[in-house]
């Protein structure tokens, strides 16, 4: 199975990483979809761009404008999904970053040596998320899906 796992973003290039049989073999930036050939892409996964909890917290200090970019660019890639005939799946951040123990009382010392540690790339923490986010869906989703179904 072919995998790819994007990190949305509006204002910058998007991360991704494509992983084949559950290994990481390329990752980078993009701005626009072009550079991303869909063949063999068998499953696309990206974060849900809705919040946990209520929505009215994040109302305050310009964050409903980030939110709402986020979703079109979310948009853009369920776009290039269905355009390809590429099944997708949305993974909530606060469920890949608990499995992956980046909450918000996790020190950013210690979230930057986990993100480095599990994805072995040094900097770009929009390619770490993004490998993180595919390695969440293989590691936990599928199982989850593939016991399910049994």
């Amino acid at each position: 199975m072919t995998l790819i796992s994007i990190d949305p973003a509006w204002a910058k290039p998007m991360a991704y990483a494509i992983f084949e049989n559950g290994k990481v073999i390329f990752y980078d930036t993009i701005f626009t979809f072009n550079d991303i050939k869909p063949d063999p892409l068998d499953m696309l996964v990206t974060e849900d761009p809705y919040p946990a909890g209520s929505i009215k917290k994040y109302s305050y200090k310009g964050w409903i404008e980030t939110f709402k970019k986020l979703c079109f660019a979310v948009g853009r890639i369920i776009e290039f999904a269905d355009i390809n005939n590429i099944e997708y799946k949305l993974i909530r951040p606060v469920d890949w970053k608990t499995y992956w123990s980046l909450t918000k009382r996790t020190s950013e010392t210690l979230q930057q040596r986990i993100r480095t540690e599990i994805t072995e790339v040094e900097g770009s923490e929009d390619i770490q998320d993004a490998i993180l986010i595919g390695k969440y869906y293989i590691e936990h989703v599928m199982e989850v899906e593939g016991a399910h179904e049994k």
